[in-house]
């Protein structure tokens, strides 16, 4: 991921952390094992930017042009 759009998912996840990470998630992880948790913490935390990174480039396109 470019570096804005770090600087950028990562200010939006400070400011609005139900944005990617809503409480009916966080209920579900709490039944995880620690060992499961922490592989799948990582594999979401990738989905998001990815997710993110997409769908702000989408929008930055069709807004422009």
């Amino acid at each position: 991921m470019k570096p804005e759009l770090e600087a950028l998912y990562e200010g939006l996840c400070r400011r609005e952390p139900d944005l990617f990470e809503p409480e009916a998630l966080h209920k579900q992880l709490d039944t995880l094992a620690p060992e499961t948790l922490d592989a799948l913490l990582q594999l979401c935390e990738g989905w998001q930017k990815h997710a993110f990174a997409v769908g702000f480039t989408a929008a930055v396109r069709l807004l422009t042009k």
